[in-house]
């Protein structure tokens, strides 16, 4: 059976941005005698990386997918790594097409974590690509209580506790 291109629809897709910084510094203890004080050691300036992770699904057609070149505009943004997964699995009525990669690049001129921070653009079909992004001005300082693990007065979804019980093992 020949599949029709021009019905196939989305059945998945999502984006995910990571917005990562180092600042080159290191505790490290001094020799001596217990106890000793760390001492902070620069190795690096600091440095900063976006990486983009996507997927997508799609029945009856290849997903529509970020590009490799998105940030080909931006001179602040450059690819130092990327790669691509994808699978198909046919069925009576056609194909079923999934793919998933990221894309690395280096944040050349530091914007700091505090700049505005880019989450989703979507290529859905027949529709305009949309930007949803959190504001610069969003970031403020002492909003997180460390005694409460969750800022103040914020009840947490339970996705984002999942997402912020994630976070912890890395931190």
């Amino acid at each position: 059976m020949l599949e029709n291109l021009a019905i196939a629809t989305t059945t998945g897709y999502a984006l995910e941005f990571e917005h990562t910084r180092s600042e080159g510094i290191v505790a490290s203890p001094v020799a001596g005698s217990v106890p000793q004080n760390a001492s902070l050691v620069r190795l690096h300036a600091p440095m900063e990386y976006l990486t983009v992770y996507f997927a997508g699904e799609r029945q009856g057609a290849p997903p529509i997918l970020p590009s490799s070149k998105s940030y080909f505009q931006n001179y602040n943004r450059v690819l130092i790594a990327g790669g691509r997964y994808g699978f198909v699995i046919p069925t009576f009525g056609g194909h079923i097409w999934h793919v998933a990669g990221f894309f690395r690049y280096v944040v050349v001129g530091p914007e700091g974590l505090d700049s505005n921070f880019a989450l989703a653009k979507m290529p859905w079909e027949g529709q305009a690509v949309t930007d949803f992004y959190v504001p610069a001005d969003n970031f403020q300082a002492g909003m997180i209580n460390a005694a409460l693990g969750n800022p103040r007065g914020l009840s947490l979804t339970p996705a984002a506790q999942l997402l912020a019980q994630e976070l912890k093992q890395y931190g």
